[in-house]
């Protein structure tokens, strides 16, 4: 969305902003063309099967070993609560209760 052209446009001169996924599933805007040209910025879309396969078996194996030491530390997600599906109303109405209190988990394959 425009949050894409904000950001760029307060990075320094000659940067280029990676841009991965489209959760807002609008365009990109609020770009100052001015940036691009004068400041010499750059746009890249990034999709990372690509970027892995570009780069190859070593590429694939350094990140894969980069993500498995990260998984116990910055990529970890602790729940306060695991719910079945049959369960998942009870477990939304508990959320919405105390959404500061952590994320809960809703398990389809839990009885």
């Amino acid at each position: 969305g425009t949050q894409a052209g904000v950001v760029l446009n307060e990075m320094p001169d000659r940067t280029t902003m990676y841009i991965y996924g489209n959760l807002a599933l609008k365009p990109v805007g609020g770009i100052i063309v001015s940036q691009l040209v004068m400041g010499k910025k750059t746009v890249k879309g990034l999709y990372l099967p690509f970027w892995l396969a570009e780069g190859g078996p070593l590429r694939m194996l350094s990140v894969y070993r980069r993500v498995v030491a990260l998984l116990t530390t910055d990529l970890r997600t602790d729940y306060r609560a695991r719910y079945s599906l049959a369960q998942a109303p009870l477990g939304l109405k508990e959320y919405q209760k105390q959404a500061t209190q952590g994320k809960i988990l809703i398990e389809p394959q839990r009885d």
